[in-house]
């Protein structure tokens, strides 16, 4: 989900990878794919958390594996792995190694957007 599109196309659950590197016998993949889904609807850094917050509560209503740890697993995964910042927000260089997965919609804050 790295691709960022101002104005994306409708979205298809085939764009989806799923819960990236579990197999679906552990079930959970439906909610994978909404967080998925969320991601590429964009919005705000709120909508971001909040869908981070959603995928982690679907997950822990699944099954015994997702409660007892997987959840947690893949929430702190996309929680850390990935940018809570739009675009040009100064904060994302003290992150260099997260991925952009979140479609943060709109051009984003410019250059002293965020000066005090």
């Amino acid at each position: 989900m790295a691709l960022q599109r101002r104005n994306p196309p409708p979205w298809k659950d085939e764009y989806s990878d799923g819960c990236t590197g579990v197999h679906d016998k552990l079930g959970g993949k439906k909610h994978c794919v909404r967080h998925d889904r969320r991601y590429d609807s964009g919005g705000s850094v709120e909508d971001k958390l909040r869908a981070d917050d959603q995928m982690y509560a679907d997950l822990c209503g699944q099954n015994w594996y997702w409660r007892l740890w997987a959840a947690k697993r893949r929430y702190w995964g996309v929680r850390l792995l990935t940018f809570n910042y739009p675009p040009n927000h100064p904060m994302r260089k003290n992150y260099p190694g997260r991925v952009e997965a979140f479609n943060w919609l709109g051009p984003g804050p410019r250059e002293g957007d965020y000066d005090d």
